[in-house]
């Protein structure tokens, strides 16, 4: 399965390569206004049919409605199969998706390493493919050399082993990693973000293929 991984688009409509599967790992908009989400709405629905499993995405920070009212979010952004502390089966792999990041000012989705462990706890030890919001700690998590990645988020990766994990939020960390997680296992962190650190749409999408 070719899956094509964005982030941080922040109302952006980049240009999509082919794929089976469009995933978006959050921050769709700026402040998840209804207004915004509909422009969400439209793009998505203008690209859906061209990917034969659809899109998968989950909500950031920017994204205040999909915690504040999701039923609400839900009517605006219809398109799309949403993520929230779940997961989904397709042609048997398990994908999960998660939005919650570390506390820092006043945005939605946030809290604790305390409350990061509750929220990933429930992330099953099966998962093929896990999207998050934000990045793990020292991978692809760095905001003028300090690490802003979750350590109960990598503790989670280290359980559970996933073949790929997708996220964003740290904008000028976008790239991939391949970690080892023992001898045998590895996991790919793609850090799928989209605009750079100004909110300028200067990054392609990657499109990962996990029949390799």
């Amino acid at each position: 399965m070719k899956i094509v991984c964005i982030s941080d688009t922040h109302l952006e409509r980049p240009e999509l390569p082919e794929g089976d599967l469009l995933v978006h790992t959050g921050d769709l908009t700026y402040r998840g206004e209804p207004d915004e989400l509909r422009s969400v709405n439209r793009w998505f629905m203008s690209v859906e049919k061209q990917f034969k499993h659809g899109i998968l995405f989950i909500a950031g920070n920017h994204d205040f409605m999909f915690e504040q009212d999701p039923g609400a979010a839900r009517n605006y952004l219809s398109a799309g199969t949403y993520l929230k502390d779940s997961g989904i089966e397709i042609e048997g792999i398990k994908f999960w998706g998660t939005p919650w990041v570390n506390q820092f000012g006043d945005w939605a989705f946030m809290t604790d390493e305390k409350g990061l462990a509750k929220h990933y706890a429930k992330v099953p030890d099966n998962t093929n493919v896990l999207l998050c919001h934000g990045p793990a700690y020292r991978i692809l998590d760095s905001i003028r050399d300090e690490h802003v990645g979750s350590t109960a988020l990598m503790d989670t990766l280290i359980r559970v082993q996933p073949e790929l994990f997708v996220f964003g939020h740290i904008h000028e960390q976008h790239g991939e990693v391949l970690v080892y997680t023992d001898e045998e296992k590895s996991t790919l962190f793609v850090n799928a973000a989209i605009c750079d650190d100004e909110y300028n749409p200067v990054y392609e999408p990657f499109v990962i293929d996990l029949s390799d």
